[in-house]
């Protein structure tokens, strides 16, 4: 999993992909408060496969905010 962050503006395009011959990566900006949800909806998909080691992070994320809420 890679994170990157990218600052833009409102309006602006989101970077364009440079993949390499034979990737298909789709990419989905997702808050991280959806993430887990998002996930495993797409896996439930036909021909979706979604990295394991990005699902288990975001059921590790998705637990901690249950376990221990924002209290803000």
């Amino acid at each position: 999993m890679v994170t990157i962050e990218v600052n833009l503006k409102e309006g602006d395009e989101e970077p364009e992909q440079h993949l390499d011959d034979g990737e298909h990566i789709e990419r989905r900006v997702v808050p991280l408060s959806e993430l887990y949800d998002t996930l495993t909806a797409l896996s439930k998909e036909k021909d979706k496969i979604v990295d394991a080691r990005l699902y288990h992070w975001a059921l590790g994320l998705h637990w901690s905010q249950r376990i221990f809420p924002n209290k803000d």
